[in-house]
């Protein structure tokens, strides 16, 4: 194969690939087989319709079995259809290899009970445990009839007989097995028995068509479509049928038309009639006891050609010649005439046969409403009944008690409108909870209301129960209420909140005794069942859907289970599963769930009374709904469970089909891995719980839940042994499960084999060796650099330490010059201060007057000063940032010759400003501030009676700015320091004292806005010397 074929052949296959991954991502889309509506009513069955638009291949159903597995299939004109009760799995030519789609009939053989399905061409299968075997054993059995006697081609086998005869015009004759080596063979003149392989009679019949004939058990019958009449057949020949029981009520029976539905595999008969289905039990030997199944559906009109009946569960599969499948659910549980559409509650036990609601009187027997009492004045007054016979009745906020004949008033008392719960005791006395708390008795002995509050309870009392077994003196109850669980006694009032249960909000509860052992069950608002048991309370996990998160309330039958109705259906539950999860909380709980389907008129229960359910004396059981009073009997519900096989139907790996198996091996190509689970399941779909868990060596996979869909999808899976666990809970009981386990191999990518890990290892090893020597060689440099940052940091360290030095040196001299510059003009100050009183005494007005000025300038000098200090503290000490912007030399020295103006004075100076106007410079306005006003008070001082002159020269690298003098000029020592740049950051001022902090600050601040200053003398006193460097602060400009 050249490079380009094979170019091409791997880009199909990756097309291909991608076009299967968006197959299996749009299927995951689509929802189980859905059932059509139908226009069809009955209290005892509900109805779904399949058609080929719903899952089926094709809208014939010619012929309906069902395998050992519990799976139905059915034949159709374009394949095989297996159904689980929820999904169709469909078999044709495409899948399996079927010569022909097109489905024959079914029948069983004559050396065991298996069914089998005969498509068109002889190409018979076996049905078995979900699946189809392909066997020759039609044409072996033609060949085991040849040696009786001759057996024509166009003989049936086994079929099943209809009223719809389609498909019998070539039928000459009827083969119909019985059991392993029994059978009949009838054609239209004669019946063969053969028993055990042998011949046993011949009898002369006649028969217009050979399907008219069916068994039920060993016995061979004939159906005389023309008379509508029933033969048992032996071999003294034809023997008539009586037809008994429901059939002949109403219009039904012979004038109706008569159709017979038989499957020769459910070994049970149907008849049809006037659009009624009957149920035919034999009673006696040539008598049929018929009882009706449903009405309303006309088999007829709906062209029923095969059907299947199971009486153990009720199911009814009826199949149309071309309009599908039929699929008939028995409901098992009913509700009140006449009460559908109404929202009960409170309900009451009355003479033993009537049932007192707030929507008026039912009878038990008959199930319908009924008026036993005088008046019907309890309607809509929520009636209830006192064990010794009185009767209660409340409307609005008043309550009335009446005899037990409802013919005398007895009294009524206002009872308020916050009454929530209502509640009768077992002698007879009225309690009544209130919102708030509150707690009402009646006592029926002295009819005397007494009212009882709860210490620190201000909220709902939502259930009262007194327990049976109280102490013959004294009387225990248990109130729920919307913040936790009470328990009082009576007499005395005792009240005991149950303290390990919390501010749970109650909502129910049922006491039971089990072996002498108190239990308090209920449920929790939000939260589902709970258990006080041992002191120790638990709460029990909820459904996988959360509707016993509202469960109402909780009742037991005689068997041990619970019933637990709530807001989307009713549960139920065995008691001893949930004392076992409590006793060992890991162990899984199975609660069987019936929903509208099952016979109530609403999936919505009402809770919040007392009781929530009723028992009724006949066993029964009432509950009250949104719509309807709902009753059904716990002893004769069947409960349909999962019970069945569990099997993986097909596994998918990226989208191509792979032989089933206990171990897989996988190539490494993965993308993704679909399982797909089947188990037959006629319930409502909620009760099939099938869990998986995936464990790997690195992980130990959690278990998780089967979408609905029954499929398992892995995607992103590496290479290694995968163990695939699945579970399906069958019911109830502990360990209740079937299991399968599945291990597939995922084959490792080309870098996760040997001999790419070896290769790896050895790079690793060359690559560990020239790492160590690059180390090395790092570790040597390193070494250098860290000398040398050692010898940098020696020098930072010095130069910390000089910095640190130098601030301690400026801390001294801060001391000495607030001694000097601060403390001392301070204490001419108080001296001053203390003079003024006596001079006002002597009159000495110039005197005072001079006093004052001086007090003045040294304040204004005290005040410079610190001004000065606090810029350069905050400056250097805080290390605010420097900003710089221009500064108009002329105007900034002009405002300081204003604030020396009196200093000049008392000094005598003469003050020259020469800075021409419109100099500026780039720097920070506040320091330069600084330095220029402590120049020009150091120029007053050392100026007295002499000259101050400021003025300017300007080149093209700087400008200078001159304050000059015509002191005694500067000490050489001083000058030396002032003008030594070093000095700055030295760690003294060498031998230079100067006096006063004035210079100090004006050589720091200098250096902080990169100001250059020096100090000279000359003939008549010394010049400070500020140099701006104009082409550095272009630079900063730009």
């Amino acid at each position: 194969m050249n490079r380009s074929i094979s170019l091409t052949f791997r880009t199909n296959a990756f097309m291909e690939r991608y076009l299967l991954c968006i197959f299996f991502f749009l299927s995951q889309l689509l929802p189980p087989a859905q059932a059509q509506e139908v226009a069809f009513k009955s209290d005892k069955y509900s109805l779904k319709h399949y058609t080929a638009e719903t899952g089926l291949p094709q809208n014939s159903i010619k012929t309906i079995v069902r395998d050992d597995a519990g799976f139905f299939w059915f034949g159709t004109e374009d394949g095989l259809a297996r159904f689980d009760g929820r999904n169709f799995h469909i078999f044709n030519s495409s899948n399996a290899k079927f010569y022909s789609n097109r489905a024959i009939q079914s029948f069983r053989s004559l050396s065991d009970e298996w069914p089998y399905i005969l498509l068109e061409g002889d190409e018979a299968y076996k049905v078995s445990g979900g699946r189809l075997t392909k066997t020759d054993l039609y044409k072996k059995d033609f060949k085991k009839l040849n040696s009786y006697s001759a057996v024509e081609k166009s003989y049936c086998m086994a079929f099943e007989l209809t009223n719809r005869h389609i498909y019998d015009y070539y039928w000459k004759g009827a083969i119909l097995p019985v059991s392993p080596g029994n059978h009949y063979l009838c054609d239209t003149s004669s019946v063969t028995c053969f028993q055990k392989g042998k011949l046993a009679y011949r009898a002369q019949v006649s028969s217009k068509k050979v399907i008219d004939y069916f068994t039920i058990g060993q016995d061979l019958y004939h159906f005389d479509r023309l008379n509508a009449s029933i033969y048992r057949v032996d071999r003294g020949g034809k023997h008539p049928v009586t037809i008994t029981g429901d059939i002949l009520e109403g219009h039904a029976g012979k004038s109706a038309g008569l159709e017979i539905l038989w499957n020769t595999f459910s070994k049970t008969l149907l008849l049809a009639s006037g659009g009624r289905i009957f149920n035919v039990d034999i009673i006696g030997r040539d008598t049929f006891g018929t009882t009706l199944l449903l009405e309303g559906f006309d088999t007829s009109e709906n062209k029923i050609i095969s059907s299947f009946y199971d009486k153990s569960s009720g199911l009814l599969l009826l199949g149309s010649h071309t309009k599908g499948l039929f699929v008939f659910t028995k409901k098992q549980f009913s509700a009140f005439q006449n009460s559908e559409g109404y929202s009960f509650h409170e309900q009451s036990l009355y003479k033993k046969r009537y049932i007192l609601t707030n929507f008026g009187t039912y009878d038990i027997p008959s199930k319908a409403e009924a008026s036993p009492l005088a008046a019907d004045k309890f309607k809509s007054w929520g009636p209830f009944v006192t064990k010794t016979g009185y009767i209660w009745g409340y409307k609005r906020d008043t309550a009335f008690l009446f005899n037990e004949q409802d013919t005398r008033l007895l009294g009524k008392w206002h009872i308020g409108d916050d009454v929530c719960i209502s509640y009768v005791d077992l002698d007879g006395n009225l309690w009544l909870g209130h919102r708030d708390g509150l707690l009402q008795r009646f006592d029926m002995k002295t009819f005397k209301w007494t009212f009882i509050k709860v210490a620190g309870l201000n909220v709902h009392i939502t259930f009262l129960l007194q327990d049976k077994t109280s102490h013959p003196n004294q009387s225990i109850f248990w109130m729920a209420t919307s913040s936790g669980l009470y328990r009082y006694t009576f007499p005395g009032y005792r009240f005991e909140k149950i303290r390990n249960f919390g501010n749970r909000s109650v909502h129910s509860l049922l006491l039971r005794r089990a072996a002498g052992e108190m239990e308090v069950w209920g449920t929790i608002s939000g939260k589902g069942l709970f258990l006080i048991k041992y002191n120790h309370a638990t709460l029990f996990p909820t459904d996988r859907k959360r509707h016993l998160s509202s469960a109402h309330c909780i009742t037991e039958d005689k068997n041990g289970y619970f019933w637990v109705p709530t807001n989307k259906g009713l549960f139920q539950m065995k008691a001893n599963d949930l004392l076992a999860s409590a006793r060992q909380p890991d162990k899984n709980l199975y609660y069987l769930y019936y929903d509208y389907e099952s016979g109530f008129p609403t999936n919505e229960f009402n809770g919040g009374c007392i009781p929530c359910t009723m028992v009724l004396p006949d066993g029964q059981f009432s509950m009250p709904s949104i719509s309807g009073l709902v009753y059904f009997n716990p002893a004769t519900i069947r409960p349909q469970l999962p019970d069945k096989p569990l099997l993986i139907d097909r596994i998918e790996y990226n989208g191509k089909r792979v032989d089933k198996g206990d171990t897989l091996q996988l190539d490494n190509d993965f993308e993704f891995i679909k399982f797909s689970l089947s188990t037959p399941y006629f319930g409502h779909p909620d009760n099939v719980q099938i869990d998986y868990q995936l464990t790997s060596r690195e992980q130990h996979g959690s278990w998780l839940p089967v979408r609905e869909g029954g499929e398992i999808v892995f995607n992103g899976l590496g290479s290694g042994r995968y163990v695939l666990a699945i579970r399906k809970l069958n019911g109830f009981g502990p360990n209740n499960y079937t299991t399968k386990r599945l291990v597939f191999f995922i084959a490792p990518k080309w870098y996760e084999t040997w001999l790419f890990r070896t290769l790896l290892l050895g790079l690793l090893v060359l690559g560990t060796y020239a790492f160590f020597k690059w180390r090395t060689r790092s570790i040597e440099k390193r070494n250098e650099d860290l000398e040398r940052a050692v010898t940098e940091r020696t020098a930072a360290l010095k130069e910390s330490q000089n910095e640190l030095s130098r601030q301690l040196n400026i801390q001294a001299h801060l001391i000495a010059s607030i001694t000097h510059d601060v403390r001392a003009p301070l204490k001419y100050v108080t001296q001053a201060s203390r003079q003024i009183p006596k001079l006002n005494e002597m009159g000495e007005r110039e005197m005072l007057n001079q006093v004052g000025n001086a007090l003045e300038q040294s304040l204004v000098q005290m005040t410079n000063f610190l001004d000065n200090l606090l810029s350069y503290v905050r400056t250097t000490l805080y290390h605010n940032k420097v900003e710089t912007s221009h500064v108009n030399l002329s105007e900034l020295i002009a405002q300081k010759l204003i604030l020396f103006e009196k200093v000049f004075q008392l000094y005598n100076n003469d003050v020259s400003n020469d800075v021409p106007p419109g100099l500026t410079v780039h720097s920070n306005p506040e320091l330069l501030s600084v330095v220029i006003h402590n120049l020009i008070d150091n120029a007053s001082k050392y100026a007295r009676n002499g000259q101050i002159r400021i003025f300017s020269m300007v080149t093209s690298q700087s400008v200078h700015l001159v304050i000059a003098d015509s002191g005694k000029g500067i000490d050489p020592e001083v000058r030396e320091w002032f003008n030594n740049p070093a000095s700055a950051h030295s760690d003294s001022y060498g031998n230079a004292s100067p006096k006063g902090f004035g210079l100090v600050i004006v050589k720091e601040v200098a250096r902080l806005i990169n100001l250059s200053v020096f100090v000279d003398n000359h003939d008549s006193g010394c010049e400070f010397h500020l140099v701006f460097d104009t082409a550095q602060a272009s630079d900063r400009l730009q």
